[in-house]
């Protein structure tokens, strides 16, 4: 009886074999990011400045391996799912750029579902030291206060809310539409930053979906045949 895997005239690994790889392959890359972009959003709102730095740039790494990973898989899939050079462009760059817009959104999209919105009033403002989001964390000699991120202290309508929010810089005095969490998990951000995660979170799953839906189309199209006994 012929191996599933195993063939002494494909290798080690037969034809079908290569399919069902290359298929985990595409699913596992995504359900890995999403694995850590989960440990993330529940790490930053309790890290450090100095660890929020620490956790983008290893991100920042690990996002560059997702694209490797995806380039490499992708290359193989030329022979697993007979893939074209320009639709592997397009699901490598769509998962690179998804990949990214998940991490950077995914705090305010959760503030989103499940966030209680308020009107504030800012107090005073002061250097953030804990809390900052990752795009914002990496030291910049050029940034300026429209670009650095700070801990407002606010005064809310709803008592529950909690006494400061990290955003960029707003004026003392300025009412602001803030978002929080109720169980004080991810960090309160301004109603327009969160309104533009949302966004953001939702051009990272349509880059998500490309690259799955041009791998998996083309999988189908050339799954192998089972073989015959």
């Amino acid at each position: 009886m012929r191996s599933r895997i195993y063939d002494a005239d494909e290798g080690f690994f037969t034809e079908r074999a290569w399919w069902w790889i290359c298929v985990a392959a595409t699913v596992a890359l995504p359900a890995v990011w999403s694995g850590w972009v989960a440990i993330t959003v529940l790490v930053v709102p309790h890290a450090t400045a100095a660890v929020s730095v620490l956790l983008t740039i290893v991100s920042l790494v690990l996002l560059a391996g997702v694209g490797i990973a995806g380039l490499v898989f992708a290359l193989h899939g030329l022979d697993c799912f007979r893939i074209g050079w320009t639709v592997l462009v397009i699901a490598v760059m769509a998962l690179y750029v998804g990949g990214g817009a998940v991490l950077f959104s995914a705090d305010r999209w959760l503030l989103d579902l499940a966030g209680v919105e308020t009107t504030c009033t800012v107090v005073e403002r002061r250097e953030a030291d804990r809390g900052i989001p990752l795009a914002a964390s990496l030291p910049e000699d050029d940034a300026d206060d429209d670009d650095r991120y700070f801990e407002h202290e606010i005064r809310c309508a709803d008592e529950r809310a909690p006494d400061a929010v990290i955003a960029r810089e707003l004026p003392e005095g300025e009412r602001v539409e803030v978002v929080y969490d109720p169980r004080r998990t991810l960090t309160p951000r301004p109603a327009a930053e969160v309104s533009q995660g949302v966004t953001e979170w939702r051009i990272g799953l349509i880059g998500i979906a490309v690259w799955m839906a041009a791998n998996l189309v083309s999988a189908m199209r050339e799954r192998p045949l089972r073989p015959h006994h």
